[in-house]
């Protein structure tokens, strides 16, 4: 494997680190030997599914790329890590062949979660309000998601659970706020004010979850 595809952390941003470390801390990963070793049986399907052999043939090597990263950094896989890695190697690493690479680690995803590859699913790429988020509100929320992952909770849960805390984050921020150290009891009586306040009801933000996720943060 050449030199110039090898990354580490330090070819990450600040902020992309420090979600790394959260998920990291919150064991929400499993093992890179494990990963590794699913690499084959992953081609296989693809193989399988009758996927062109450029597509066959590119996998392995943009999943042994990343399993390089995670070995180097003693890391497991997951999702999250993943994409904050992608994003900041990716043009370095595959230049021309960026869209065919974000696809294999996609259909990796889905087949992690999912036992098998979905060809027909394609994944949205706009960045959304967590995206958004600064690093300190990510690095809070990402180890509460990954426990509830752990706990293996259906994904319309956990869904809901990520939405309630970024909508919360995104409060806190607009308040003015750089750490979760700087929360105080009004702030989160305005917020159960503003919930409260939604006319639709299908619209409120469950306030127990918001609660459970920054009990967990605080702790």
């Amino acid at each position: 494997m050449e030199s110039d595809k090898c990354t580490s952390l330090s070819d990450l941003a600040v902020d992309a680190q420090a979600v790394i470390h959260a998920r990291r801390k919150a064991g929400a990963c499993f093992p890179a030997e494990e990963f590794h070793q699913s690499i084959h049986d992953f081609a296989g399907r693809l193989k399988s599914a009758g996927y062109s052999k450029t597509v066959t043939d590119s996998a392995p090597y943009h999943l042994t790329l990343l399993y390089l990263f995670l070995d180097r950094e003693n890391l497991g896989y997951d999702r999250t890590i993943t994409h904050m890695w992608f994003e900041a190697v990716g043009k370095r690493l595959f230049g021309k062949g960026l869209c065919m690479a974000r696809r294999t680690y996609e259909m990796y995803d889905d087949y992690v979660r999912e036992g098998d590859i979905l060809p027909s699913h394609w994944w949205k790429h706009k960045d959304t309000e967590y995206d958004r988020l600064p690093s300190w509100c990510q690095a809070g929320i990402a180890p509460f998601i990954g426990a509830k992952e752990k706990e293996g909770w259906e994904r319309s849960t956990i869904k809901m659970y990520r939405t309630c805390t970024t909508r919360f984050c995104g409060f806190l921020v607009s308040s003015g706020l750089t750490s979760f150290a700087e929360l105080t009891p009004r702030l989160v009586k305005e917020f159960n004010l503003l919930i409260t306040a939604t006319k639709r009801r299908k619209q409120r933000m469950p306030i127990t979850a918001v609660s459970e996720s920054f009990s967990f943060i605080l702790k």
